[in-house]
C-alpha cells in the first residue's frame, strides 16, 4: 500500500514544477514586449530608419520631410551626362547650363550652385519656392582632350535643413582648326568701289562708309578690330569684340566729301585659337567734284571779273580818243592867229 501512494505524489511534485517554471518563462517573455526567438520591433524600426537616412541625395541631412531638390547640367547645349560628349575645338567657348529645380514641398533659401573645376556659378536668385526652377550658368574655353566636370547644388529649408543634389558633364576638345581667315568689303555710298575713280561726289555732302567683315574661317575669333586708314571713326553695330564661324558684323563710317580723287582703306584684325593674328584690307574711291549753285556762282564771278577788265580798257581807249581830238582842235585855232 505505501509504495503505491508514495508514487503518485512523486509525479505529481514533478508536474508541478514544470507549470511553475512554464509560467515563469511566459512573465519573463511578456516584461521584455518580444519573444525570445523574434527580433523586436524598435530594433526593426531603428535598422530601417539609419539605412533610410545613409542617402543625402534630393533628402535634407536634418531628415526634414519633404525637402528635395534637382540639378541638371549640360554642356553647349547637350546633356552629356556620359563620356565622351560634344566634340569642341581647343580655344571656343563652352557654356554650361544648370536647370535647378525644386523638386519638394518646402520652399528652399540661400540656394548655391557650384562646379567643381569652374567654380562658383552666376544664378538669378537664392530662393526657390515648391516647384519652382530658374538657369544658372558658367563660362569657359575648351581644352583638349577628354574633360569632365560636375554642379552641385544645395538648398536650406526655415529650419536649417540641407538639400542636395548633383549632375556631371562632358565635352572632349578637339585639335585647334588651322583654317581661321577674316575678310571685310568696304563701300562708299553704296557702291564697292574698290578702283579708282568711284562715284562723283559732291564736295562738302557726307559721304558714308560701310565695312562688313565676316568670320571665314572654321574658328572663333577674338580682339577684333576694324580701323580705316584715314582715321574716321569706325562704329560697329554689335559692341563685340569675339566673332564666331560665319558670323558677319557691319560697320560704318562717314565724313565730309573733298575735292578730287580720295580713297581710304578699311582694315581689320582678329587673334586666332592658336594666338595668331588674322588680317585683311579693302579700299574704296571716290571723286569730289564741285556741282550746282555753288561752282555757277564761282564761274560767275570769274566772268565779271574779265567784264571788269574789258570796259575799263574801252574806257582808256575813249579817254584817249578824246584827248587827240582837243588836240587837234587846239592846233587849227593857233593856226588860224
Amino acid at each position: 500500500m505505501t509504495t503505491r501512494i508514495s508514487t503518485p505524489k512523486v509525479n505529481l511534485t514533478v508536474a508541478a514544477m514544470s507549470i511553475f517554471l512554464g509560467a515563469m518563462l511566459v512573465a519573463i517573455a511578456c516584461s521584455s514586449g518580444s519573444s525570445p526567438t523574434e527580433p523586436s520591433a524598435a530594433s526593426s524600426t531603428s535598422s530601417s530608419s539609419a539605412a533610410a537616412g545613409s542617402s543625402d541625395e534630393g533628402v535634407g541631412s536634418g531628415g526634414t520631410t519633404g525637402a528635395d531638390i534637382s540639378i541638371e547640367k549640360s554642356t553647349n547645349g547637350e546633356d552629356a551626362d556620359g563620356k565622351p560628349g560634344p566634340t569642341i575645338a581647343v580655344g571656343d567657348p563652352v557654356e554650361w547650363l544648370y536647370e535647378v529645380t525644386n523638386t519638394g514641398k518646402i520652399t528652399l533659401h540661400d540656394i548655391v550652385v557650384t562646379d567643381d573645376l569652374e567654380g562658383d556659378v552666376k544664378c538669378p536668385k537664392t530662393k526657390l519656392e515648391s516647384g519652382e526652377s530658374m538657369k544658372c550658368r558658367a563660362t569657359g574655353k575648351a581644352i583638349e582632350g577628354p574633360y569632365e566636370n560636375v554642379g552641385s547644388v544645395v538648398g536650406v529649408t526655415a529650419e536649417g535643413d540641407e538639400a542636395r543634389d548633383k549632375d556631371e558633364s562632358h565635352y572632349t576638345g578637339g585639335a585647334a582648326d588651322k583654317n581661321s581667315s577674316i575678310r571685310i568689303e568696304k563701300s562708299t555710298n553704296g557702291e564697292d568701289a574698290d578702283g579708282a575713280p568711284g562715284p562723283e561726289i559732291e564736295i562738302g555732302t557726307i559721304v558714308e562708309w560701310t565695312y562688313e567683315v565676316t568670320n571665314t574661317g572654321e574658328t572663333t575669333l577674338e580682339d577684333l578690330v576694324v580701323t580705316d586708314n584715314q582715321g574716321v571713326t569706325v562704329l560697329c553695330a554689335l559692341q563685340t569684340t569675339t566673332l564666331l564661324p560665319g558670323q558677319t558684323l557691319t560697320c560704318s563710317a562717314s565724313g565730309e566729301a573733298v575735292e578730287g580723287q580720295y580713297e581710304n582703306v578699311g582694315l581689320v584684325s582678329a587673334t586666332s585659337p592658336s594666338s595668331e593674328t588674322i588680317r585683311d584690307k579693302d579700299p574704296s574711291h571716290y571723286f569730289g567734284t564741285c556741282v550746282g549753285v555753288d561752282c555757277d556762282d564761282e564761274d560767275s564771278d570769274n566772268d565779271s571779273e574779265v567784264d571788269s577788265d574789258s570796259d575799263s580798257g574801252d574806257d582808256s581807249d575813249s579817254d584817249s580818243g578824246e584827248d587827240t581830238d582837243n588836240d587837234d582842235d587846239t592846233d587849227s585855232e593857233e593856226d588860224s592867229d
